[in-house]
């Protein structure tokens, strides 16, 4: 290994460590090259915190933008520009010879300034390769200080005397090696205890290290690990219903017996373990009170079991269960967990079968709040129904579908929307002998209104008022006018002749 310098570490050093008074060999060893090591590292860091630096730095210079024309270039432009104040012009011409001379000094400027970026850069690049390489020179002897000093501490976490007396081997464990550790580490950790042992797994192959008695026996442990049996069990077809589906409390008791767990078909699984393993699956297997319940419903009810993106079905599957939906000819819905479990899973589809049935409402809008619902490719109208439920209009009703609380809160939505508009509408009192003439032929005269000004407008013949509405202060405004001006055009006004009736 190497130190601080490069030089190399012997082996010797490390296996034949110096004793010192009251400390033993293998801990003068540890101290000096952990203290070591510590430096190395130390020194590593700051090197890497200044190439961070240096490449921070590098980033900034790299983001400055190119100027799009050159120094010489520009050097030439400003030289003609002042050859042009030496003569005669008129003041405007000169005026626009000084500004152009601002405007090139400031590129050249700029130009300058990147061209000192450039410098810059090539000089933060040779520091980077600098630091590169003697962080290269750093990186192996951290590593084998690193192992050395690794050893040393395993010696000593293990109680063994020496680095001598650690004995290493490795076990090819295949497919295995999972079965070897165990959940979360289990298995090997209950081997580790039992031998005073340290297992270290890598891609298919365990390695085991400690003193030569403990590495025999936790090696033959895991060699009988790897040497398990594989054979079908037989379960039952709601248990195996159950590990299809992965239901954890179904599968944790069985999982407990140290097997693995196989493929399953129809009421049997295929399992792997030792003989006494599989026998305490087969026991744990016939311990488990599973049960399937099913409750027939519509095919609406479904939708609502499972839920806004399938959010419903998944909470009654945090329960400790699991729910199955069935459409074809007798929609139902399936809950397959413990007994205990399933009925309570039960209960609550009971539950939300009822209290999510689907109903509908109409609401009547204006055609200005109709308008401004289908605005924007409808946004209004998918507003209205953020907190769920569906809507769509119909002629002059706003049609709502959902869920009780889904259809009260969409009509408050929409009334809110609705007040909303009504604040911005502009109301215009009209005879209702005028109103006719503001709708035009066929409506014609109002469509290319609105189309022209940009506003929404609608006549309320019961209310005998014309209503504009519209995001534009200027095209409200010249709709009002143009209401105006047809109501100046079209005014009736009676006048009693009384006894004057004759002259006429």
């Amino acid at each position: 290994m190497t130190n601080k310098g490069g030089t190399t570490v012997s082996e010797e050093a490390v296996s034949s460590p110096t004793v010192s008074s009251g400390v033993s060999g293998s801990e003068v060893l540890h101290m000096k090259l952990s203290k070591r090591l510590a430096t190395l590292q130390s020194e590593r860091s700051e090197l890497q915190a200044e190439m961070k630096t240096l490449q921070a730095s590098l980033k900034v210079l790299f983001a400055l933008p190119r100027p799009p024309t050159s120094l010489p270039v520009l050097h030439s432009r400003l030289a003609g520009l002042e050859q042009s104040l030496r003569v005669t012009q008129p003041l405007s011409a000169e005026k626009k010879a000084l500004k152009d001379m601002d405007r090139v000094k400031e590129k050249i400027r700029e130009g300058e300034k990147f061209k000192e970026a450039q410098e810059q850069i090539d000089e933060y690049k040779s520091q980077l390769d600098s630091l590169r390489s003697t962080l290269s020179l750093k990186t192996p002897a951290i590593d084998q200080l690193r192992s050395a000093v690794s050893r040393l501490s395993l010696c000593a976490s293990l109680n063994l005397p020496s680095l001598s007396s650690l004995v290493t081997e490795t076990v090819e464990c295949g497919d295995r090696l999972s079965r070897v550790i165990g959940k979360g580490g289990e298995r090997v950790k209950a081997l580790e205890k039992k031998w005073c042992v340290r297992a270290d797994a890598k891609d298919s192959v365990l390695t085991v290290s400690g003193g030569a008695e403990g590495v025999a026996g936790a090696v033959k442990d895991v060699t009988d690990v790897v040497e398990t049996q594989s054979r079908p069990v037989t379960v039952g077809t709601d248990v195996g219903r159950c590990l299809i589906l992965k239901l954890e409390s179904v599968i944790d008791p069985l999982r407990a017996t140290g097997v693995r767990i196989g493929s399953v078909k129809g009421d049997q699984v295929t399992v792997e373990g030792t003989p006494t393993q599989i026998t305490d699956f087969e026991e744990a297997a016939k311990g488990l009170d599973v049960q399937r319940s099913t409750i027939t419903c519509d095919l609406r009810d479904l939708g609502v079991v499972i839920g806004p993106k399938g959010a419903r079905i998944k909470a009654l599957e945090a329960m400790g269960t699991k729910v199955e939906v069935f459409k074809g000819d007798e929609p139902s819905v399936t809950i397959l967990g413990k007994s205990e479990d399933v009925e309570r899973v039960r209960g609550e589809v009971e539950v939300v079968i009822h209290e999510n049935s689907v109903v509908e409402d109409r609401v009547p809008v204006s055609g200005i709040l109709r308008s401004s619902l289908l605005k924007d490719n409808g946004s209004g109208i998918k507003a209205i129904c953020a907190g769920g439920g569906w809507a769509r209009l119909d002629k002059s009703d706003v049609v709502i579908k959902g869920t009780r609380a889904e259809v009260d809160k969409a009509a408050r939505a929409l009334k809110e929307k609705g007040d909303e508009v009504d604040a911005t509408v502009t109301v215009i009192e009209l005879s209702k002998d005028i109103l006719p003439a503001v709708v035009g032929k066929g409506g014609g005269d109002i469509k290319k209104a609105r189309k022209e000004l940009g506003v929404n407008m609608e006549v309320d013949f019961a209310q005998e008022v014309v209503r504009v509405q519209g995001d534009d202060e200027e095209g409200v405004a010249k709709a009002v006018e143009w209401v105006r001006e047809i109501e100046r055009k079209n005014y009736t006004r009676v006048v009693p002749l009384g006894d004057n009736i004759g002259l006429l």
